[in-house]
């Protein structure tokens, strides 16, 4: 395929940081290394004072101190964003890309369930609770619920309590969390320190008089336990700062597991976002240990810097288009869009396609009642057209199967399978299409009525859909033409979707076979 034509335009050469952290602070002092202006809004996580000591001597950073954003306007490449701090009246700054490092905190344990604070448990090791520590303490350590960081946390504690005190110490998990060398070591000091593990998938927890006693079944032994403790220790549940969920309301990105910004998706790993333009990094983004924050911050200024370099950008003009003729103003395409690349003007009828954020992806056209949008890459006609030729005629009188395949997943396995030698059926013609959910439902019904025996949708696994949403919709539309086959009563596996992956095309020749056998061969 032909490299598209680029443009540049200009940028505002500022990067915005959020959060004061030790990921937003490394991305503050990366930005302005690399010659960025940058305004760095010092609210979210725990200041990392020592980073914080360089910011201070770099003159290229400003500081707004304990502020938070309130809002933010335009796209990538000029951003208007309004911080306040306080009661202070906002100001209002532009940014070419924003870098969001707000972190996560942790809920407090409920007290009737009889699990103490471990900050509570850290003082009284430490000696400034001006309380003595339990002749026993449970260390509740499991990484899913309150992130690897505090799982780590947790054992360095029950290791504490061990060496410094003597104290009895059991720690309860599923797994025992060892990230890199260090990891390792807490790991193997506890032991040699006498703290009791216990494997569970679950433990349950009831308040006694003297504390509280802990019950589940040994993963190990197979069996279950019953632990009696003087106090049983957690930090809480991880959950997203503040600042995060507001950031997540502001920008429109979404979270992930309702704990992290930025969608399950490893396209946009490891400091991207379905907004163009802004990066996240640190613990809102995933668990991350110090020095992975650290990095994080510094690889979405790098990010960052890549797409405003010298306050300029690269774009490719876009292929998709808005008849405002046939446009009905019914703003599906601009609810449907993940990039949020669809936005509306006042004063203008029909709404704007942003050639910034635009990912050519194709899912407006294809969920547009009116068809009213077209795509260049491949309209509907295009498909008819390519997938009536690629039909292998030799093999008509059999079954003839259309594969519409994904230009990252599907097409990219036939690839593969050729280079391998896997045999795929002389039956299958494969079509190239740019996205899976750019492929609509007239599509589909044409190729069927004018000679396919089949039509076969081969996009990404769900959480590796580039446009996050594209499999979801062809996966959608299929249904919808297997439903109008069966209502007619021909057969609804005339039509089918799959998930095929780049790097499966055994699989691909498994469903390229299906697709061509006859329903009861």
């Amino acid at each position: 395929m032909a490299e598209p034509l680029r443009t540049e335009i200009p940028a505002c050469p500022a990067i915005l940081v959020v959060g004061s952290g030790t990921a937003g602070v490394s991305a503050a002092l990366e930005a302005a290394n690399l010659g960025h202006p940058v305004i760095l809004v010092e609210g979210g996580p725990r200041p990392d004072e020592a980073l914080l000591g360089k910011v201070r001597d770099s003159s290229g950073i400003e500081r707004l101190a304990a502020a938070s954003v309130v809002e933010v306007e335009g796209r990538v490449g000029r951003f208007r964003v309004s911080i306040q701090a306080g009661s202070s009246p906002a100001v209002d700054r532009e940014a070419g890309a924003i870098v969001v490092a707000t972190g996560t905190t942790h809920a407090p344990p409920d007290p009737v369930s009889g699990v103490t604070d471990l900050s509570s448990i850290e003082a009284a090791i430490s000696g400034s609770a001006g309380h003595p520590i339990p002749a026993s303490v449970g260390f509740l350590a499991y990484a899913r619920e309150i992130g690897d960081r505090a799982a780590i946390r947790a054992i360095g504690a029950a290791c504490e309590a061990r060496e410094k005190h003597g104290k009895d110490a059991y720690v309860f998990t599923d797994d025992v969390t060892v990230v890199g060398p260090a990891g390792q070591a807490l790991y193997e000091r506890a032991l040699q320190a006498g703290v009791i593990f216990f494997r569970s998938v679950a433990v349950a927890v009831e308040k006694v008089e003297d504390g509280a006693i802990v019950r589940g079944e040994d993963m190990i032994l197979g069996r279950p336990f019953e632990i009696r403790c003087g106090a049983v220790a957690s930090p809480g549940a991880l959950v997203p700062s503040p600042g995060t969920l507001s950031m997540s309301s502001i920008l429109g990105i979404g979270m992930e597991d309702g704990r992290h910004l930025g969608p399950g998706n490893v396209t946009f790993h490891p400091s991207g976002t379905q907004r163009v333009g802004v990066f996240v990094a640190g613990s809102c983004a995933g668990d991350a240990s110090p020095e992975a924050a650290a990095m994080s911050g510094r690889i979405a200024a790098r990010k960052a810097n890549g797409l405003i370099a010298g306050g300029r950008m690269s774009v490719v003009p876009g292929d998709v288009a808005i008849s405002q003729k046939a446009c009905a103003a019914c703003l599906t395409c601009l609810r449907l869009c993940p990039w949020g690349a669809i936005e509306v003007i006042p004063g203008r009828r029909t709404p704007l396609i942003s050639d910034t954020d635009c990912h050519d992806c194709g899912l407006c056209a294809a969920s547009c009642p009116m068809r009213a949008i077209a795509v260049e890459a491949m309209p509907d006609d295009s498909i008819v057209t390519s997938g009536l030729a690629a039909l292998p005629r030799a093999a008509l009188p059999s079954r003839a199967v259309v594969a519409l395949a994904c230009d990252r997943s599907g097409w990219a396995a036939a690839a593969l399978a050729r280079e391998l030698g896997v045999d795929l059926p002389s039956s299958a013609g494969i079509v190239r299409v740019p996205c899976a959910g750019m492929v609509g439902t007239n599509a589909i019904l044409s190729l069927l009525a004018s000679g396919a025996g089949a039509v076969l949708l081969l996009g990404c696994p769900e959480d590796n859909c580039a446009n996050r949403r594209g499999s979801i919709a062809a996966a959608r539309r299929v249904q919808w033409v297997r439903d109008l086959l069966s209502a007619i009563g021909d057969d609804p596996e005339r039509a089918r979707f799959r998930a095929v992956a780049s790097n499966m095309p055994h699989a691909l020749a498994a469903e390229l076979r299906a697709a061509s056998t006859p329903k009861g061969a």
